[in-house]
């Protein structure tokens, strides 16, 4: 706040905040705002939208009500395209909106509607036309007992994605939408990089691809709907995204290149979003709640996810093309996120070790960025390879994948580099020691101490050449010497941890905590090995330094006096134990 501040201190700038929920959020853009504006050269405002009416005082709020109905009306007219001419001002027109409570959502969700269900109807839609449809839409609310602004959000959502053929309701868009929803928008396995939006956006080939796959999956109890499903699936696949976005469901992002050469239009790739919170939510509800995709929904989490997967593992993709487009970064990112929801576990275990899809994903998404996506897949699928225990089916090996997975990643993170990472205080060789760092961290929770110790050493060895003798090469030692004890190879482990000792001791001096948790950790592989004469001696070595400020090593303390208790007991030696 104080690098920000400094910086604005000569400029004149305005931050606009929006959803501010807490106090503590305003402080962090109290960047001192001068008092008197007409005294200063420059300065700095903040304004902000919130839901609370307490969050500033009443001077400094403008409180927004809901549309006026006039501004209502405006909206519905703009939304409703060409059907604008025939919703001029009016009785009827105010009536729908006034049925829509002037809610800016809702009415432009019903223009929306109109708009679509007059171009695909192709009849006039007159104004008497439209209101009945919305005051019938409006009368099931009221007939449920229900009237707050998400049920009348719902029902509209509802009314929109359910277009009548041959008379009847079709389900074929609101079941796409729910499929959208769920396969794309869970926030427990979306992108990394989706964290900072309300929703993720994903390519539009890739929702494309999706609708396809279930169109194909569901053809059973599809058939029934109207001429959007007897279409070729390809293309009804394409005009589902196409309604949904006229809907104001889904809203089409594209991306614009960087060099704006004349070709630069035909790469220019197109992305979808769901456009607002609320209709999240409503896909969520389809899923749990909605009678007419009951049919649908079964094992809908394993069965949707595994129908996406097959159908782009179907169309062998070349991982580790120079040119990806925006299906295959995608991809190379959230595939095997795709596959383990999915239950594909030995497919999952395939792609993570192909050599071809590593390299493709650490170019995808950046070194550390690629290998910590790895990591977390890697993680995942163990862990549920991990409950196969006692199942009928052939056990996979969650260990074997780790480490097949990690090796063929380590083997990989130097990205052609290599001439970069030979150089002294190189940062692609600090990059890459992280990476192998983060890697044995990860393959030491499960275990695999050995291949933990294989990247730790790699990435010790990085540190070094990069680095020199630091606070992270003692680090890696501690790591390794832990190991080793619990390996109980003590020698080994007593070797690595006396090289942190030193390491520590000639960056922070023999008075640091770290150094004396590092004799602490000495003293805990000489009670391993019963030379209760050594683990004495290095115990109150730890204790000396450890009881300068003993208030905040309480709990080191603690663990260390009652090894000391162990080993007087185990002499013998009860009084003193005591």
């Amino acid at each position: 706040r104080e690098s920000v501040a400094d910086f604005l201190q000569d400029r004149s700038a305005l931050i606009i905040l929006d959803d501010v929920c807490f106090d503590s959020d305003l402080d962090w853009f109290d960047f001192g705002a001068p008092e008197d504006v007409e005294d200063q050269a420059a300065c700095c405002f903040v304004l902000l939208t919130t839901r609370r009416r307490d969050l500033l005082p009443p001077a400094d709020t403008v409180e927004v009500d809901v549309l006026e109905e006039a501004e209502a009306v405006q909206l519905l007219i703009q939304e409703s395209g060409d059907l604008s001419r025939n919703l001029a001002e009016s009785a009827e027109t105010r009536a729908v909106v006034r049925e829509c409570a002037n809610h800016p959502l809702a009415v432009k969700s019903v223009g929306r509607w109109l708009n679509l269900k007059h171009a695909t109807a192709g009849s006039s839609g007159s104004k008497e036309e439209i209101h009945e449809d919305v005051v019938s839409s409006m009368e099931k609310i009221l007939r449920s007992g229900a009237s707050d602004e998400a049920d009348m959000m719902y029902e509209i959502l509802n009314m929109s994605l359910s277009p009548a053929i041959n008379g009847e309701p079709t389900t074929i868009i609101k079941f796409c939408f729910a499929a959208f929803v769920r396969v794309f928008c869970d926030k427990e396995f979306i992108s990394d990089f989706a964290l900072a939006d309300a929703s993720p956006i994903v390519p539009m080939m890739t929702a494309e691809l999706l609708f396809e796959s279930l169109l194909n999956l569901e053809e059973e109890n599809l058939r029934k709907e109207g001429s959007l499903f007897h279409a070729n699936k390809k293309d009804a696949a394409i005009l589902i995204p196409e309604a949904l976005s006229a809907l104001g469901v889904l809203k089409v992002i594209e991306t614009v290149p960087e060099d704006e050469g004349e070709e630069s239009a035909a790469v220019v790739e197109k992305y979808l979003q769901v456009t607002h919170i609320v209709q999240q939510e409503y896909g969520e509800y389809l899923l749990e709640d909605d009678i007419s995709l009951k049919d649908f929904t079964v094992d809908a989490e394993r069965r949707w996810n595994r129908a996406f997967a097959q159908s782009f593992l179907d169309d062998p993709a070349e991982w580790d093309s120079e040119t990806p487009d925006a299906g295959l970064d995608y991809a190379l990112e959230m595939m095997p996120v795709h596959m383990i929801r999915g239950g594909m576990y030995a497919e999952a275990i395939k792609l993570l070790a192909n050599s071809k899809f590593v390299r493709g994903r650490l170019f995808a998404l950046g070194r550390e960025n690629g290998a910590r996506r790895h990591i977390k897949d890697c993680e995942t699928l163990f862990d549920i390879l991990a409950k196969q225990k006692g199942s009928s089916r052939k056990k996979l090996d969650g260990k074997g994948m780790m480490k097949q997975a990690y090796q063929v990643l380590g083997s990989l993170l130097n990205m052609d580099e290599d001439e970069f990472i030979k150089e002294e205080g190189s940062p692609e060789a600090v990059e890459v020691g992280r990476c192998h760092f983060e890697i044995g961290f990860s393959l030491a929770e499960k275990r695999c101490w050995d291949a933990a110790i294989s990247h730790w050493e790699k990435s010790q060895e990085l540190f070094v050449s990069s680095l020199g003798m630091v606070e992270v090469v003692a680090g890696v030692l501690f790591n390794v010497g832990v190991v080793y004890s619990h390996m109980t190879e003590y020698e080994q482990a007593l070797g690595a941890l006396k090289q942190c000792l030193r390491i520590r001791g000639a960056i922070h001096g023999e008075e640091h905590i770290l150094y004396a948790q590092t004799i602490q950790k000495i003293g805990d592989v000489f009670l391993a090995m019963s030379d209760y004469h050594e683990a004495m001696e290095s115990y109150n070595w730890a204790l000396d330094v450890m009881h300068i400020e003993p208030s905040h090593h309480r709990i080191d303390i603690g663990d260390i006096l009652e090894n000391m208790g162990n080993i007087h007991y185990s002499k013998g030696e009860i009084d003193d134990s005591l």
